[in-house]
């Protein structure tokens, strides 16, 4: 039997990575036998495109930067916004692997995200029973915040050519593509208006 645990809550960019642990939790592989399972990646919710490619990118990148002695990393294939990678663990396989998944620290003020990994479909080359359990959600917190300051003239002589000039800037921040912020402008009038 095999079973998938994990970290649940990361912060964005910090030096310390969701990481995930598959192990052999009963039984073992017999010496010229083979395990196969799968291990998903649940995208979260919106991304697509190069992003989404990225992502997956990625998810394959750090399983065969972590595989060791006795695993052997498969091919990616999605379907959806789920993607899936076949391991292969072999008698040599020391009954723990452990990958990172590390978060890009990134600018953008996108809120948290949430993504699931989860093992899946196992089986025996020898014929024997084999199980994957285990499902991890895990939520990246921003740690990103919009920061906007509205500069401007101080004085201005009445009637002049130039009008008073102002301007509001992100000092802190991105806005991803396709997402908007708002923003409240006042104006207080002298009294007696």
């Amino acid at each position: 039997a095999l079973s998938l645990t994990g970290d649940t809550v990361v912060v964005e960019g910090s030096a310390s990575a969701p990481s995930y642990t598959l192990a052999i939790t009963s039984g073992q592989i017999p010496v010229g036998s083979t395990a196969t399972v799968d291990l998903s990646i649940t995208l979260p919710g919106g991304l697509t495109g190069a992003e989404a490619a990225d992502f997956i990118e990625s998810f394959l990148k750090d399983l065969q930067d972590a595989a060791e002695t006795g695993v052997t990393v498969g091919a990616a294939s999605t379907v959806g916004n789920v993607t899936t990678v076949g391991l292969t663990l072999a008698s040599t396989f020391d009954g723990n692997f452990t990958f990172t998944l590390p978060t890009l620290n990134d600018t953008l003020v996108e809120g948290s995200e949430s993504f699931t990994v989860a093992a899946s479909n196992a089986a025996a080359s020898n014929g024997a029973s084999a199980t994957a359990s285990g499902s991890v959600l895990t939520t990246i917190t921003d740690n990103d915040t919009l920061a906007l300051s509205l500069t401007g003239d101080t004085v201005v002589v009445e009637g002049s050519a130039s009008a008073p000039s102002y301007t509001l800037a992100i000092t802190s921040g991105q806005i991803p593509v396709g997402s908007t912020a708002t923003v409240d402008l006042s104006i207080t009038l002298p009294g007696g208006l």
